[in-house]
Formats: structure tokens, C-alpha cells, sequence
């Protein structure tokens, strides 16, 4: 007999709003549909992976920009979230000198830092892109069979 359990997550977008001087500093990409649902348990124990999931793209000036993200789930209770459920794997990006924290950062609901772009020496406007799959860890603990909604939150300070 096999027991199937149905867990869909879901990512909503929404406008940003930015309240730094540049609206167009940071910019972030949905390449594909981030909907990700689990038909049985055993998908539970095998990560799944939304491949080119995201892209930010960063325009720097004179001042260092560091980027940082975090997730928040809409329907359940924080701590009820495994930890390192929802995780960012940087996957290309065109930068000659950005500092990359972790290529996989696990994501919690306080900001996690993916990466520094030092500012431009000329003080000219300089664009990079970096891509981001979305990998959804393998849980081992109980989760509810349920719909989960989250939403993951990018943001820049500039140094």
C-alpha cells in the first residue's frame, strides 16, 4: 500500500519597493515558474531542484554592495519550518570580482549573506548578473501535508 502525500510550494511575486536612491540598483529576475509539489514520500528524501530559478541583477557604483536573502513562509508557523529547507546555489554570474560567501546558502527567516560586489574604482556605472538555482532540501522530520506559500526577500546595503 503506498501512502501519498502532496506538499506544493509556492513562490508569490510581488513588486519591490526600494528605498535606496537607485530603484534600479538591484533588480531581481523570475526565469521560471517556482512551483514545486511532492506526490509521494519518498520525493520528500531526494532534494528538488527549480534549476535557473533566479536572477538579480546589480548595478554598482562607488560603494560596495553586499546582497543578502532570507525566507518567510506565509502559512506556517516559523519554527515548524525544518532548518536549510529552502536553499540558493549561485550558478553562474558575470562579475570579475565579487565575493562569494557560499555558491549554497541555506536561507532562514533572518537575512543570510550571498555575496559582496565591490563598488566601480571610476565611479562609472557597472552591471552584473548572477543566476540562482532554488534547491528544496530533503527532509527527513514530519511536515505536514499541506500547501506552503514563501516568499524569499533579497537586500542590498551599500558599504
Amino acid at each position: 500500500m503506498k501512502f501519498y502525500i502532496c506538499i506544493l510550494l509556492i513562490i508569490r511575486s510581488f513588486q519591490s519597493y526600494s528605498q535606496i536612491a537607485d530603484p534600479e540598483s538591484l533588480n531581481v529576475f523570475i526565469n521560471k515558474p517556482l512551483t514545486v509539489s511532492y506526490s509521494s514520500i519518498d520525493e520528500l528524501c531526494l532534494p528538488k531542484v527549480i534549476n535557473n530559478a533566479i536572477a538579480l541583477k546589480l548595478k554598482v557604483k562607488e560603494y560596495n554592495k553586499s546582497i543578502s536573502a532570507q525566507v518567510n513562509f506565509n502559512n506556517i508557523n516559523q519554527a515548524d519550518v525544518p532548518p536549510g529547507w529552502v536553499t540558493l546555489k549561485l550558478i553562474s554570474q558575470d562579475s570579475y570580482n565579487a565575493i562569494i560567501n557560499k555558491y549554497e546558502t541555506a536561507l532562514s527567516s533572518t537575512p543570510t549573506l550571498l555575496f559582496t560586489q565591490p563598488g566601480s574604482t571610476d565611479n562609472e556605472p557597472q552591471f552584473f548578473t548572477f543566476y540562482f538555482d532554488i534547491v528544496l532540501s530533503p527532509q527527513y522530520v514530519f511536515i505536514n501535508p499541506s500547501s506552503y506559500n514563501y516568499s524569499i526577500t533579497f537586500t542590498m546595503t551599500e558599504q
